[in-house]
């Protein structure tokens, strides 16, 4: 029976079991359990060879997503009186598309009247200088009265029309 004293002393550290050699600590780059217990008196035999896994490849790019074909967006319907426009918009509306055609049918008629004045034989410089005045003179009413650039183009349509029959009247017969 064992005494009570002998319970409290440390225990012992056993000895290596017989016919095996101490257990060397694995190499750093090895895993703990690669070392294995050699037996006594035995040559040490060859490591196991370490399972190392290949390296994967690097993965292939992503492949472009195929474009999926989109149909030109449809023009936006045309506003109607349920959507909340009055009949008087839409005459104040058309209105001001025809006077803007009406104003650049004239535009052409005064370029053309121009143009008929210098062949008629109009000085070049002082019909010029005229005519860049009257630009900025029609712009301006354009933004402030629209209703009189009518009246305004009407007029100097008139003018250089006056200006090439006196020019072409001053001619002398056969120059031209």
């Amino acid at each position: 029976a064992a005494t009570p004293a002998a319970d409290m002393t440390a225990p012992s550290i056993a000895a290596p079991a017989p016919g095996l050699a101490e257990q060397a600590t694995p190499p750093a780059n090895e895993p703990a359990a690669a070392v294995e217990a050699v037996p006594a008196g035995e040559p040490a035999a060859e490591p196991a060879p370490v399972a190392v896994r290949p390296a994967q490849p690097a993965a292939a790019p992503p492949k472009p997503l195929a474009r999926a074909s989109v149909p030109p967006k449809a023009a936006p319907a045309p506003r109607t009186l349920a959507k909340g426009r009055s009949s008087a918009q839409a005459a104040a509306d058309r209105a001001a598309t025809d006077r803007v055609s009406a104003l650049a049918s004239l535009d052409q008629e005064v370029n053309k009247a121009y143009a008929e004045a210098l062949n008629a034989g109009a000085p070049v410089g002082p019909l010029s200088v005229a005519q860049e005045s009257w630009i900025i003179r029609r712009d301006r009413v354009r933004r402030e009265d629209p209703d009189m650039a009518e009246d305004l183009a009407r007029a100097r349509i008139a003018e250089l029309r006056g200006i090439a029959a006196s020019n072409a009247a001053a001619e002398p017969q056969g120059t031209r």
